[in-house]
C-alpha cells in the first residue's frame, strides 16, 4: 500500500481542524477563487421568491480550509435573496469524518464559523463521491469542488 492514502487518512481524521491548519496550499487556492464565485452568483438569475438555494462543497475534508470563501459567499446570496432559505451541503468519500465539519460549523475547532453569520442556513453533509449522484437534477445552484480530487 503506497503512502499517499495513508497520509490523507491521517490528515482528515487526525481532528480539531488540523487537516484545514495542515493545508494552507489549499486554503490559498480557495481564497484567491472567492472572487470567481461572487462572480458566478452575480451571473445567476437569483430571484427573492422563497425557493431554497442550495450550495455544495464538493469534496470539503474538514470544511475549515473553505469557511471563508463560504462565509462570503453565502452572505452575498442572502444580501440578494433575503427571503430564500439556503442550504449548505458537504460532500466528501464516505471515510470522512464529517463529524470534524460539524465541529467547525458550530465553532468547537480554531478555525471560525459562518454559521452564526448567515440567517436562515441549513448544513447538512452527504458521504458520496462527486463522481456520483448527490443530488436530483436542476437542485443544485452552485457547487464548488476546490482542490478536490477523486
Amino acid at each position: 500500500m503506497s503512502s499517499g492514502p495513508k497520509t490523507a487518512s491521517f490528515l482528515s481524521m487526525k481532528g480539531d481542524g488540523y487537516y484545514s491548519k495542515a493545508t494552507a496550499g489549499a486554503k490559498d487556492v480557495i481564497d484567491n477563487a472567492t472572487p470567481m464565485v461572487i462572480d458566478a452568483i452575480d451571473r445567476m438569475d437569483l430571484t427573492d421568491d422563497g425557493a431554497i438555494f442550495r450550495a455544495a462543497d464538493m469534496g470539503a475534508a474538514d470544511g475549515g480550509t473553505s469557511a471563508e470563501l463560504w462565509l462570503t459567499a453565502l452572505k452575498h446570496v442572502r444580501a440578494m435573496v433575503p427571503s430564500r432559505p439556503i442550504e449548505m451541503v458537504y460532500t466528501d468519500l464516505p471515510r470522512n469524518d464529517f463529524s470534524q465539519v460539524f465541529r467547525m460549523i458550530h465553532g468547537q475547532t480554531g478555525i471560525e464559523s459562518y454559521y452564526q453569520e448567515v440567517d436562515d442556513l441549513y448544513v447538512f453533509a452527504s458521504g458520496t463521491s462527486f463522481h456520483q449522484s448527490i443530488f436530483p437534477p436542476e437542485t443544485l445552484d452552485l457547487d464548488v469542488g476546490d482542490n478536490a480530487m477523486g
